[in-house]
């Protein structure tokens, strides 16, 4: 009887192990082909990363039971997750020449509940940014910030405060022109032509809604339109929180349309988690979670580097900000002599 349980207790680890490997195959399908339409996809592939780890107990279980069809193809999946995830920690902060032209920017969900108005206003100055994306600016948080020295700081500014979480906001302390609310669908993208000591670059700050289940398409359409509204740029640098990691197609094609590169990436740091943050109170307590997913980006176009990324807590919101230094190579823009 003992023998019998064994086998039953073996032959069920093994098909257990079969659907876990099962679904970690079909997660990095999914990945490859654009299903974003359906609603279960864009959260299994944000936490894609997470979830590949878990190929390594059906190879276990192979092992210990001696499947080799299972062994092999635990094997070929971790070996997959692999070649996706380790070049993105293999970079890491580089040493800056004197006199190379940089700059810092620094993009922020500050959460449209968020009503820690002074750290909302003292965390952008405390990294002293020259280019500050804001998401979910609500009319009390640009009041705030317009009493501030931030304000006085960063005059070349364009806004639309919402009370919901569309609002959107970009501030620059460097001279900026073309600066303009760009309606892209649900929640508007806030751009500027920048000057830099490397040239003129294009922000472009956007915050897509959620793909919650009832607003799969939705979020869908406004990537399309945020790739859309990036290809018409020369040199696009895009800040936001996209509500999207570099698993879902639809992100990749944004950066696909502006030849654009992932900062984190490029600095070793392609596993900064910026959502959900422990920061953000829930009933007078911490946000329980643990910081698991990247959705909050800094976007570079060829010609600008990222030498180091970080995050850090913003006080009130459930997601962290991002700040990057950048460098930024002199690039001839059409028209330019």
């Amino acid at each position: 009887m003992g023998t019998g349980v064994g086998r039953r207790m073996a032959a069920g680890a093994v098909v257990v192990a079969w659907l876990v490997v099962g679904a970690v195959a079909s997660a990095f399908a999914m990945r490859q082909i654009d299903v974003a339409f359906v609603a279960p996809a864009p959260f299994v592939l944000a936490f894609l990363p997470w979830l590949a780890m878990t190929a390594v107990v059906p190879l276990v279980v192979g092992a210990v039971l001696r499947r080799r069809a299972l062994v092999a193809v635990s094997t070929m999946v971790l070996v997959v997750a692999a070649a996706v995830y380790l070049p993105q920690i293999s970079g890491g902060s580089r040493e800056v020449a004197p006199g190379t032209a940089t700059i810092r920017v620094v993009t922020a969900n500050l959460f449209a509940g968020n009503d820690e108005v002074d750290e909302i206003v003292a965390a952008p100055i405390d990294v002293d940014a020259d280019v500050i994306a804001l998401q979910e600016l609500t009319d009390e948080h640009w009041a705030a910030i317009e009493a501030s020295e931030l304000a006085a700081s960063h005059p070349w500014s364009v806004v639309e405060p919402r009370p919901a979480p569309s609002g959107i906001g970009l501030l620059s302390r460097l001279p900026a022109d073309d600066l303009a609310i760009v309606d892209i669908g649900l929640h508007p993208a806030a751009v500027a032509t920048v000057s830099t000591p490397g040239g003129p670059i294009d922000v472009v700050n956007v915050h897509p809604p959620a793909p919650s289940p009832r607003s799969v398409a939705v979020w869908r359409d406004e990537l399309r339109a945020v790739a859309d509204l990036v290809a018409g740029f020369e040199r696009p640098l895009v800040l936001g929180d996209l509500n999207a990691t570099t698993d879902h197609p639809p992100l990749r094609a944004v950066m696909a349309a502006g030849g654009l590169s992932d900062a984190h990436r490029q600095a070793g740091e392609g596993w900064g988690g910026t959502w959900p943050s422990r920061e953000r109170r829930v009933w007078d307590r911490r946000w329980p979670f643990p910081v698991l997913i990247r959705i909050d980006h800094v976007l570079v176009p060829d010609g600008v580097e990222a030498t180091s990324v970080s995050t850090r807590p913003l006080v009130g919101s459930d997601h962290r900000l991002v700040v990057a230094d950048l460098v930024v190579s002199p690039v001839e823009r059409s028209g330019e002599t």
